[in-house]
């Protein structure tokens, strides 16, 4: 079975930093923020092994770029893969309440 690489790109990464920032600061729940932080950087590991199983995003321009989601609690995470160089770029992590198509 191919091992792909993962590539968390700094948009994605600063939505887990501003994710984090909001759920401990904020909402005074420090440890929240790092289990749900932790159980996310898991689940975008595993994208190492068979990254097409999530579903592709049905809304252009996004299908026809290849993009995929799944979620994780209540947190979308948006990636795409190369199957050129076996890589998963991590472009986005999302809070699903948000108006997706406005933040990618």
């Amino acid at each position: 079975m191919r091992q792909y690489a993962i590539i968390i790109t700094p948009a994605a990464e600063n939505d887990l930093q501003q994710a984090f920032s909001y759920i401990a600061t904020e909402l005074l729940e420090p440890q929240t923020a790092v289990n749900l932080c932790d159980r996310i950087e898991q689940e975008i590991l595993k994208l190492c092994t068979m990254p097409n199983r999530h579903a592709p995003y049905k809304k252009e321009p996004w299908f026809s770029r290849g993009v995929r989601f799944f979620p994780v609690g209540n947190f979308l995470i948006f990636y795409i893969t190369r199957k050129s160089d076996c890589t998963v770029h991590v472009l986005r992590v999302m809070y699903g309440g948000r108006n997706v198509e406005k933040q990618l």
